[in-house]
């Protein structure tokens, strides 16, 4: 009767310090790869490890906002152990040496051999988290990676494969192989090849590094077939290739001298336009708005015709290059460019986008009813959409209009 009191004693003890742990949430243990795949399979549970650093904000708010709540860890602690791994303070965690996070947070869900279930970066609040962590249990994209892998491996190259392969799997675990693979890919196809549809919707997903490689080359030298199949989608993208990875970089003036010196030692349709809006963009982030303002819209005259979207691009850069800030005092001559420039943007690519920029050009001269009506039509047109992380570099403000 003794015995049976102190087992049932001991059993309640447990309990009571498993009920406290998941009441507080995530369970995270401070142990090594092997010991937790060790611990894992003594308990018959999947693994999860949470990737953070001690600047990001998302992975605080995490642990602030979700890994504490008493549902997610009455979840996660019944069915994985977990790791809370510090991706600076403990780069030689054994995970690390198969998979490698490309952001933070990232979430990895295996099992509890340490193959890979699936992967997922960025904030998730509390039930998209547990719905992703359910959904892991019965994924394998690890799984899916090495059937993928050992049919690459046999030679298989076919653009829906590759697409598959390199695009949409490869990039939640081996996401620093993507590049490399995609070069692979591309060395071995011929020139008439890499013009085809299939082959450059892949390619043109590649528009944020300027890299003197099979994957840039066709990037910047199947100009005039990409802008024919794909248009606006293209060129926009040559923009950010071209225009805004140099300028990204021009406080690294050694970073930024490679960059131009690839583009300089490759001849492609519209070089010297792209060195135009280069030197434009250089104003603008110099502050001499005036004599960008007159660059843009000579380039603007120039190329309109073949290019109606070419002002919506340059616009987007006023916003990012501070000429919307209350700080900055425009002229009339400035007001009246940046009108023209707003009206020219919207009249030849109407869009959500283009109508946005017209309403802050007419906000910014000070036409705050032409600024409203611009907005209430926005309704009416179709995307591209200005992105909500520039809105607040508009300054629009909430204005009062007489009757």
């Amino acid at each position: 009767m003794m015995m049976t009191l102190r087992i049932s004693a001991l059993g309640l003890l447990l309990l009571g310090q498993v009920l406290s742990l998941q009441a507080q949430g995530v369970a995270f243990r401070d142990v090594s790869w092997p010991e937790l795949k060790r611990q894992a399979r003594a308990e018959k549970k999947a693994i999860f490890v949470d990737v953070y650093t001690s600047w990001c904000g998302p992975c605080k708010k995490m642990d602030r906002d979700v890994f504490s709540k008493a549902d997610v860890g009455s979840y996660m602690n019944g069915k994985f152990v977990s790791a809370h791994v510090d991706a600076e303070r403990q780069k030689d965690f054994g995970l690390f040496a198969e998979y490698t996070p490309s952001a933070y947070p990232t979430f990895y869900w295996l099992d509890a051999e340490g193959n890979l279930l699936d992967v997922e970066s960025g904030f998730l609040p509390a039930e998209e988290f547990l719905k992703r962590s359910e959904k892991a249990l019965r994924n394998t994209i690890g799984a899916r990676y090495r059937v993928l892998r050992q049919r690459w491996t046999a030679g298989e190259r076919s653009p829906r494969f590759v697409r598959e392969f390199v695009l949409d799997v490869m990039p939640k675990t081996h996401v620093d192989s993507v590049r490399i693979y995609m070069n692979r890919f591309l060395e071995g196809l011929r020139p008439d090849e890499q013009k085809s549809k299939e082959v450059g919707e892949m390619v043109i997903l590649f528009p944020r590094s300027v890299t003197d490689d099979a994957v840039w080359r066709a990037f910047v030298g199947n100009h005039d077939e990409y802008t024919r199949l794909f248009g606006y989608e293209y060129w926009k993208k040559l923009y950010m290739n071209l225009v805004r990875v140099p300028m990204a970089d021009r406080r690294d003036e050694r970073r930024q001298a490679e960059i131009l010196a690839c583009i300089d030692r490759f001849n492609f349709p519209d070089k010297q336009l792209f060195a135009d809006l280069r030197a434009m963009e250089k104003d603008i982030f110099g502050h001499r708005y005036g004599s960008a303002l007159k660059q843009s819209l000579a380039i603007g005259r120039a190329n309109e015709g073949r290019l109606p979207y070419i002002y919506m691009e340059m616009f987007y850069t006023y916003i990012i290059g501070d000429f919307f800030t209350a700080a900055y005092k425009p002229s009339k001559t400035e007001l009246a460019d940046m009108a023209a420039l707003g009206e020219k943007a919207f009249r030849l690519y109407p869009c959500q986008c283009s109508l946005m920029y017209l309403a802050a050009a007419q906000a910014r001269c000070g036409d705050y009813k032409a600024a409203y009506e611009s907005l209430a039509s926005l309704p009416f047109y179709q995307e591209p959409v200005l992105s909500s992380a520039v809105y607040k570099m508009l300054n629009l403000k909430r204005v009062r209009l007489g009757k």
